[in-house]
């Protein structure tokens, strides 16, 4: 909320400062300050509407994405309910042969697991590992929220792959901006899981987050 006044200030602020520059520019800034004088309620209620513009502008621009992001986040969770099935959207399975899953590691088909709500003070936290490659892990992340900042969070401190009998964090990740946001985590490891499950800690929301495949 409070970027959405800066907006409103700022608006206020150009439009004042176009005035300035204008009467100085043709005259003087003596100038400018004397009609200032004169028409000063005009330029006040012109000031302040455009303020009130901008920060309705920027208001209803993040309500849109917003809205777009919980409609692909809803998509998104009705894709991974039929690839796999939840415990009350904190716990993600996917069962199968290990052919099966060597067969979904190399056509890329690994199943999209879902995880949290877009309730307050929650997120909905999306994971699909995509790829294997020369000892490197990557795991796609889609994380969404109306309410929690989560600029201060990074996988690297919060997520976990448990792969026979080992614990590995991140080697790297995307950071995360704003509330709606996309991409990889990288995790190295010695050969390509078959059997493995990923928990996210200390993010707003689940205490725990599990994704097992």
């Amino acid at each position: 909320m409070a970027r959405h006044y800066m907006w409103g200030v700022a608006g206020s602020a150009g439009i004042l400062s176009l005035y300035f520059a204008i009467l100085t520019l043709s005259n003087s800034l003596s100038h400018a300050v004397e009609e200032l004088g004169v028409i000063g309620g005009w330029i006040a209620l012109l000031t302040i509407g455009f303020g009130i513009q901008s920060g309705l502008f920027s208001f209803i621009r993040e309500m849109i994405k917003e809205r777009a992001g919980a409609k692909a986040t809803a998509s998104m969770a009705a894709a991974g309910g039929m690839g796999g099935s939840s415990d009350m959207g904190m716990t993600g399975t996917r069962s199968g042969t290990d052919s099966d899953r060597s067969s979904m590691w190399d056509e890329g088909s690994m199943p999209m697991m879902s995880s949290g709500t877009m309730n307050s003070g929650d997120a909905v936290i999306d994971l699909r590992p995509v790829r294997y490659h020369d000892g490197m892990m990557e795991v796609a992340f889609k994380a969404n929220t109306h309410s929690v900042a989560l600029e201060n969070y990074n996988f690297t401190d919060h997520a976990e792959l448990e792969f026979n009998g080992h614990t590995y964090r991140p080697v790297r990740s995307d950071r995360m901006r704003g509330h709606h946001n996309g991409g990889k985590m990288i995790f190295e490891v010695s050969e390509r899981p078959e059997h493995f499950r990923i928990i996210i800690k200390g993010i707003p929301g689940p205490a725990e987050r599990v994704y097992e495949w």
